[in-house]
């Protein structure tokens, strides 16, 4: 849970009690970083599926539009979530908006796991599919259980990282090809190391920036941020969003949602015409599995 402090106990320089109740995150620099974050990913899902509607290969480009549309829609109800809630008593606040941007984190990460293995591998197995639900609904049981965002955050960064390796690697190999698809996916590795630095930067300074204990009690004297006023949280999320906007514009330049990502559900119709040929698409991609 995010808590962070009273205003009236802050105000006070600390001089009087605090009330627990009142500890919750609503200010005005997480609201809107939230928001933020949210209007990125929106604009990023809409950008990716008019491209796609363009080529006539919508189905292609639903996946990568559902990332970003889901991914935005969590940060969204999270804001939401931050604004109107006063105190850690309010269900609607608490728990059922954090529980749904649990949920549709969980949601939007699988998409990219599902797309990251289908760059990996064209053997989708029957072991493969039942681990990817197996981790996600592990996460999101977690996650329901203790209430805690640590889980997500955690499957998150290993997702991201992961597809930072395959993305370095792809540059790796095609570093020698002229003009900039080559550099697109040293972009993409980029901008998902800069999502997982905001991550990093919750993890590292929760404690003295936010956290009830120690750091609450006294001010947040050793918090190198500006908190209350502007947190962890908020930080968090303009480093995350800027991350997720450099994705998004590599995602635009050369997409990964183009009919591969399909292969994970078992879709194989290489008969439309309107769609990208498999194996072309990885050979410019530059599948581990064959330079073909």
């Amino acid at each position: 849970m995010r808590v962070l402090f009273d205003r009236d106990y802050i105000d006070s320089n600390c001089t009087i009690g605090y009330d627990v109740s009142y500890s919750v995150d609503n200010t005005v620099a997480t609201c809107l970083t939230s928001y933020a974050v949210g209007a990125i990913g929106f604009t990023a899902a809409t950008a990716v599926s008019f491209q796609f509607l363009k080529q006539h290969a919508c189905i292609s480009g639903l996946p990568m539009s559902l990332f970003f549309g889901i991914t935005a829609l969590a940060y969204t109800i999270a804001g939401i979530g931050h604004q109107i809630t006063e105190q850690r008593d309010e269900v609607l606040g608490i728990e059922i908006l954090n529980r749904l941007s649990y949920v549709l984190l969980i949601i939007s990460n699988a998409i990219l796991i599902a797309t990251g293995i289908t760059l990996v591998t064209t053997n989708i197995t029957l072991i493969i599919k039942f681990l990817w639900i197996f981790v996600n609904l592990a996460v999101l049981v977690h996650s329901m259980v203790t209430k805690s965002l640590v889980s997500v955050g955690v499957l998150c960064m290993i997702t991201y990282l992961s597809m930072s390796v395959v993305y370095i690697i792809f540059y790796i190999r095609k570093r020698s090809d002229n003009g900039g698809r080559c550099i697109t996916y040293l972009t993409k590795a980029v901008s998902l190391l800069v999502m997982i630095a905001g991550m990093m930067v919750w993890v590292l300074l929760h404690e003295k920036c936010g956290s009830i204990g120690t750091a609450y009690e006294i001010c947040f004297q050793n918090c190198p941020l500006p908190a209350p006023d502007f947190n962890h949280n908020a930080l968090f999320h303009v480093i995350y969003g800027v991350g997720l906007a450099l994705f998004a514009v590599a995602q635009l330049q050369q997409p990964d949602s183009k009919f591969q990502i399909l292969f994970f559900f078992g879709y194989n119709n290489t008969q439309n015409s309107n769609e990208l040929d498999y194996k072309a698409l990885h050979k410019d991609d530059g599948a581990f599995n064959n330079d073909i």
